[in-house]
């Protein structure tokens, strides 16, 4: 029985597994790292794995996983875990070296505390899955240089001045041109006076002009609105569609304990609120986890772990529970 190797597959989509009576394993991660020197290098994210030795409650995670993984009841799971921490325990305590594929080694200090060495080279985050850290040449953006250019730089001295006077004199005529153009176009036909004397102005004839009788149409418009227009259609209430609003379903719990015991559960609960947290309960696996907050993003449920591990020490326990929805 492999257990070591359902721990590891385990922390490719939990960021936190608990062994009972051993420690916890908990995930950090590292953004990705863009270097220009001395050598151009990109590092893709990073998912890697500290161990915390006080986090021993069972949570129930571990156990489920190997009772579905080799068809074992509950209680079956949970014993050949005991029998497997047992035999780590034994193994440290003779001054051995525990190792665990992928993730590092384990040995006693003098104190008899676990320490853990994480292996750095083993890139847990399946994001960045089958991405290497590379090397790349940096492009040089091509330096501009202004340059000023005058266009009569080229022209003889004597046709310049010429130049230079010609532009003068067509600036101080430009006003009298722009008049003489202005003042045609703004004095009517009417306001000129005609120089032949014996010109006598034309009077045209007055007509009068019957103006038709304009039957009313006022019977016409309604008789029109009432051929186009249906009335039971125009009186009829037709209700508009309700578009269903979808809920995202939080897929990423932040754990703060795990419990068995409803009433451990109620005093975490209680502390959490003294520092104005506001927990729930959710019921799995015959486990009552307290969470904090839910996220449909998993990227923003890092953020805020983070961000609450950050504002206290305590709070170092808290990790990210990954709920199968259905």
């Amino acid at each position: 029985m492999q257990i070591e190797v359902i721990i590891k597959e385990l922390l490719y989509t939990h960021d936190c597994v608990i062994v009972p009576c051993f420690g916890g394993f908990v995930s950090n991660y590292k953004t990705a790292i863009v270097k220009n020197s001395p050598i151009a290098t990109f590092t893709p994210p990073q998912k890697f794995i500290v161990f915390n030795q006080s986090l021993i409650l069972d949570d129930g995670l571990l156990v489920s996983s190997i009772a579905r993984e080799y068809s074992l009841e509950y209680n079956e799971a949970k014993k050949e875990l005991e029998v497997f921490v047992d035999s780590v325990k034994s193994r440290l305590t003779k001054g051995e070296t525990f190792t665990i594929s992928g993730l590092g080694n384990f040995t006693f200090n003098q104190e008899k505390n676990i320490i853990f060495e994480p292996n750095i080279t083993e890139n847990l985050l399946a994001d960045s899955f089958g991405f290497e850290p590379f090397q790349y040449n940096v492009l040089k953006n091509p330096v501009l240089v202004r340059k000023e250019y005058n266009k009569f730089s080229d022209i003889d001295p004597i046709r310049k001045a010429q130049i230079i006077k010609y532009a003068k004199r067509s600036l101080a005529l430009a006003p009298v041109i722009a008049l003489l153009i202005y003042l045609p176009n703004t004095i009517e036909p009417s306001q000129l006076s005609s120089l032949n004397l014996f010109k006598k102005d034309k009077i045209e004839d007055v007509k009068n002009i019957e103006v038709a009788n304009v039957a009313p149409v006022e019977n016409e418009i309604i008789r029109a609105i009432d051929e186009k227009t249906n009335k039971e259609i125009a009186l009829k209430y037709i209700e508009p569609n309700k578009q269903k609003i979808s809920v995202t379903p939080l897929s990423y719990l932040i754990i703060a304990g795990s419990f068995k015991n409803e009433e451990n559960a109620a005093k975490l609960i209680k502390k959490l609120a003294s520092d104005n947290i506001e927990a729930q309960i959710i019921r799995n696996d015959d486990f009552l986890r307290v969470y904090i907050d839910g996220f449909s993003d998993k990227i923003m449920a890092e953020d805020k772990l983070q961000t609450l591990k950050n504002k206290k020490p305590e709070y170092a326990g808290f990790w990210i529970y990954t709920q199968i929805i259905d």
